[in-house]
Protein backbone atom coordinates (compact mmCIF):
# COMPACT_ATOMS: atom_id res chain seq x y z
CA UNK A 1 0.00 0.00 0.00
CA UNK A 2 1.11 3.10 -1.14
CA UNK A 3 0.90 6.12 1.69
CA UNK A 4 -0.89 9.23 0.51
CA UNK A 5 0.83 12.44 0.80
CA UNK A 6 -1.10 15.65 1.75
CA UNK A 7 -0.19 17.27 -1.76
CA UNK A 8 -2.58 14.06 -2.90
CA UNK A 9 -4.86 14.54 -0.36
CA UNK A 10 -5.17 18.44 -0.74
CA UNK A 11 -5.31 17.76 -4.50
CA UNK A 12 -8.07 15.99 -4.07
CA UNK A 13 -10.07 18.18 -1.70
CA UNK A 14 -9.39 20.67 -4.10
CA UNK A 15 -10.64 18.87 -7.32
CA UNK A 16 -14.08 18.22 -5.47
CA UNK A 17 -14.66 21.36 -4.48
CA UNK A 18 -13.16 23.40 -7.13
CA UNK A 19 -13.83 21.33 -10.66
CA UNK A 20 -17.55 21.21 -10.92
CA UNK A 21 -17.77 25.43 -10.46
CA UNK A 22 -14.80 25.88 -12.87
CA UNK A 23 -16.44 23.64 -15.42
CA UNK A 24 -19.79 25.24 -15.15
CA UNK A 25 -18.45 28.66 -15.54
CA UNK A 26 -16.39 27.62 -18.99
CA UNK A 27 -19.10 25.72 -20.07
CA UNK A 28 -21.43 29.12 -19.81
CA UNK A 29 -18.46 31.31 -21.20
CA UNK A 30 -17.61 28.89 -24.03
CA UNK A 31 -21.07 27.16 -24.85
CA UNK A 32 -19.02 23.92 -25.96
CA UNK A 33 -18.63 21.21 -23.57
CA UNK A 34 -15.17 19.99 -24.76
CA UNK A 35 -13.32 23.41 -24.79
CA UNK A 36 -14.91 23.85 -21.36
CA UNK A 37 -13.52 20.12 -20.30
CA UNK A 38 -10.51 21.48 -21.49
CA UNK A 39 -10.19 24.69 -20.06
CA UNK A 40 -11.40 23.92 -16.78
CA UNK A 41 -8.75 20.94 -16.53
CA UNK A 42 -5.90 22.72 -17.21
CA UNK A 43 -7.14 26.09 -15.32
CA UNK A 44 -6.97 23.49 -11.89
CA UNK A 45 -4.25 21.93 -12.98
CA UNK A 46 -1.94 25.35 -14.07
CA UNK A 47 -3.28 27.05 -10.30
CA UNK A 48 -2.29 23.77 -8.46
CA UNK A 49 0.69 23.66 -9.68
CA UNK A 50 1.86 27.20 -9.19
CA UNK A 51 0.44 27.48 -6.04
CA UNK A 52 0.53 24.60 -3.24
CA UNK A 53 -0.51 26.51 -0.56
CA UNK A 54 -3.46 25.61 1.54
CA UNK A 55 -5.36 28.81 1.32
CA UNK A 56 -8.55 27.83 -0.35
CA UNK A 57 -9.07 31.77 -1.30
CA UNK A 58 -6.31 32.14 -2.50
CA UNK A 59 -6.76 28.94 -4.72
CA UNK A 60 -10.25 29.59 -5.82
CA UNK A 61 -8.65 33.25 -7.39
CA UNK A 62 -6.09 31.95 -8.93
CA UNK A 63 -7.79 28.78 -10.59
CA UNK A 64 -10.50 31.78 -11.81
CA UNK A 65 -7.88 33.96 -13.17
CA UNK A 66 -5.96 31.06 -15.42
CA UNK A 67 -9.77 30.25 -16.67
CA UNK A 68 -10.76 33.27 -17.92
CA UNK A 69 -7.23 33.62 -19.89
CA UNK A 70 -7.64 30.39 -21.39
CA UNK A 71 -11.63 31.21 -22.38
CA UNK A 72 -10.28 35.10 -23.34
CA UNK A 73 -8.41 32.74 -25.93
CA UNK A 74 -11.38 30.94 -27.17
CA UNK A 75 -13.45 34.27 -27.55
CA UNK A 76 -12.91 34.92 -31.04
CA UNK A 77 -14.58 31.87 -31.99
CA UNK A 78 -18.33 31.16 -32.40
CA UNK A 79 -20.34 30.67 -28.61
CA UNK A 80 -20.99 26.98 -29.09
CA UNK A 81 -24.27 26.36 -27.56
CA UNK A 82 -25.69 24.34 -29.51
CA UNK A 83 -22.88 21.91 -29.32
CA UNK A 84 -24.10 21.40 -25.66
CA UNK A 85 -25.91 18.55 -24.75
CA UNK A 86 -29.03 19.52 -22.75
CA UNK A 87 -28.04 21.10 -19.52
CA UNK A 88 -30.29 20.46 -16.39
CA UNK A 89 -33.11 22.65 -17.16
CA UNK A 90 -34.66 24.06 -19.74
CA UNK A 91 -33.94 27.44 -17.62
CA UNK A 92 -29.91 26.51 -18.04
CA UNK A 93 -30.35 26.25 -21.57
CA UNK A 94 -32.36 29.23 -22.33
CA UNK A 95 -29.44 31.08 -20.02
CA UNK A 96 -26.98 29.74 -22.29
CA UNK A 97 -29.35 30.90 -25.36
CA UNK A 98 -29.41 34.41 -24.22
CA UNK A 99 -25.23 34.27 -22.79
CA UNK A 100 -24.53 33.70 -26.90
CA UNK A 101 -25.56 37.09 -27.75
CA UNK A 102 -23.34 39.08 -25.60
CA UNK A 103 -20.00 39.23 -26.16
CA UNK A 104 -17.32 37.32 -24.11
CA UNK A 105 -16.39 40.43 -21.95
CA UNK A 106 -19.93 40.65 -21.32
CA UNK A 107 -20.80 37.10 -20.92
CA UNK A 108 -17.56 36.80 -18.53
CA UNK A 109 -18.79 39.08 -16.34
CA UNK A 110 -22.30 37.81 -15.97
CA UNK A 111 -21.04 34.13 -15.72
CA UNK A 112 -18.27 34.83 -12.72
CA UNK A 113 -20.59 36.53 -10.63
CA UNK A 114 -23.25 34.25 -10.88
CA UNK A 115 -21.80 31.11 -11.65
CA UNK A 116 -18.67 30.62 -10.04
CA UNK A 117 -19.65 33.20 -7.38
CA UNK A 118 -17.08 36.22 -7.40
CA UNK A 119 -17.80 39.37 -6.23
CA UNK A 120 -17.10 42.77 -8.35
CA UNK A 121 -13.63 43.36 -6.41
CA UNK A 122 -12.95 39.49 -7.09
CA UNK A 123 -13.86 39.99 -10.90
CA UNK A 124 -11.70 43.08 -11.10
CA UNK A 125 -8.96 41.11 -9.87
CA UNK A 126 -9.36 37.90 -12.20
CA UNK A 127 -9.80 40.17 -15.09
CA UNK A 128 -7.25 42.92 -14.08
CA UNK A 129 -9.51 46.19 -14.43
CA UNK A 130 -10.81 48.14 -12.26
CA UNK A 131 -13.55 47.64 -10.22
CA UNK A 132 -15.57 50.22 -12.12
CA UNK A 133 -14.80 48.83 -15.61
CA UNK A 134 -16.74 45.55 -13.55
CA UNK A 135 -19.19 47.57 -12.61
CA UNK A 136 -20.21 49.41 -15.94
CA UNK A 137 -19.89 45.80 -18.18
CA UNK A 138 -22.08 44.20 -15.12
CA UNK A 139 -24.81 46.99 -15.28
CA UNK A 140 -24.76 46.78 -19.76
CA UNK A 141 -24.35 42.72 -19.68
CA UNK A 142 -27.99 42.68 -17.22
CA UNK A 143 -29.56 45.41 -18.76
CA UNK A 144 -28.93 43.43 -22.21
CA UNK A 145 -29.79 40.17 -20.50
CA UNK A 146 -33.28 41.83 -19.06
CA UNK A 147 -33.98 43.07 -22.36
CA UNK A 148 -33.76 39.74 -23.70
CA UNK A 149 -35.87 38.27 -21.04
CA UNK A 150 -38.46 40.78 -21.60
CA UNK A 151 -39.03 39.79 -25.12
CA UNK A 152 -39.45 36.11 -24.87
CA UNK A 153 -42.12 36.43 -22.58
CA UNK A 154 -43.45 39.22 -25.15
CA UNK A 155 -43.23 37.04 -27.87
CA UNK A 156 -43.90 33.75 -26.20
Amino acid sequence: MQRRTSADHMFEQLHQLYMPRLYHTAIYLLGNRAEAEDAAGRAFTAAFLELHVADERVFRLKAARQLFALCLRHAQQPYGSDEIVPLQSARAMELLQNLSELDFQERAAVVFICVYGCSMRELAHIQRVPEWAVAARLEGSFGKLCGMRTYAVVSG
